[in-house]
């Protein structure tokens, strides 16, 4: 069975994790980091490091890794500029004690938590979410979402966007490696020329697509699915252990103290 982002996630300590436990892992995180944003930076911190040790134990691949601090890295190098190098007057983040200043840039004790606070929730975030489809199959995925009620038709369609974009991988190395296979070069030539070259795979992507979709939906009429009356049943179901219950009630709690912080900002 094929991963979320289209490779077998590999035998480790959070393959024994249910679904359930790893998608209930992934919203407590997210939500945490959320609530906790520009209120405690221990728990932003804290959220962080968890983030770091969950890829280490799910055994994510180090090129996805790079792949999103990359990505993050960028984002933060631009919230850097405009949250840190400004001006006076032009943005709050200069008020606070200074503890930097040369010409007109500034840093203050306020732009340096703020950073931090931006540093925090981009990657563990980022990090939660490389963790859960790294961690988790298709058919677990949409499991773990049954088991939480959410409706039929909106784990299938989910399924059907996660099956897609591993399709469309697939078939992108296959159309790839036989452009090269006829003699085309897509490491040579100026920008503009390997644009073009890419530019050819489209076409029989779009093929393959269409006709995906063609024999998806034949195979669905043919089975009835959405006729009137037709309930689906669910072959697998979920079992938590001692140690899934154990690990959503310290995510359950750490949620809980963002939440109270949170709430204790507006009075």
């Amino acid at each position: 069975m094929r991963g979320v982002i289209g490779y077998i996630p590999s035998e480790s300590i959070v393959s024994r994790l249910s679904p359930v436990t790893r998608l209930l892992i992934f919203i407590l995180m997210t939500t945490a980091a959320a609530l906790a944003y520009f209120v405690n930076l221990y728990i932003m911190a804290t959220l962080f490091l968890i983030s770091i040790v969950l890829l280490g134990v799910a055994k994510v691949p180090s090129f996805w890794m790079k792949i999103a601090t990359f990505v993050f890295i960028m984002q933060l190098i631009g919230t850097m500029i405009t949250n840190v190098f400004f001006p006076p007057g032009l943005t709050p983040i200069v008020e606070g004690q200074v503890l930097f200043k040369w010409w007109w840039f500034i840093i203050t004790d306020r732009a340096v938590v703020r950073i931090l606070h931006v540093t925090f929730l981009f990657f563990s975030m980022a990090y939660t979410t490389l963790f859960l489809i790294s961690s988790t199959t298709q058919r677990d995925l949409v499991l773990g979402l049954r088991t939480l009620k959410v409706p039929f038709s909106a784990c299938f369609l989910l399924t059907i966007i996660f099956r897609s974009a591993g399709l469309f991988l697939a078939d992108y190395a296959i159309i790839k490696e036989a452009k090269e296979g006829r003699g085309v070069d897509f490491s040579k030539g100026s920008v503009i020329d390997r644009l073009r070259k890419y530019i050819h795979l489209l076409g029989p992507l779009i093929v393959l697509f269409v006709r995906r979709a063609s024999m998806l939906s034949v195979s669905l009429e043919s089975k009835g699915f959405g006729a009137k009356g037709n309930k689906p049943s669910q072959y697998r179901t979920v079992k938590l252990r001692s140690y899934d219950y154990l690990l959503i009630f310290g995510f359950t709690v750490l949620a809980i103290l963002a939440l109270i912080d949170r709430v204790l900002v507006y009075f």
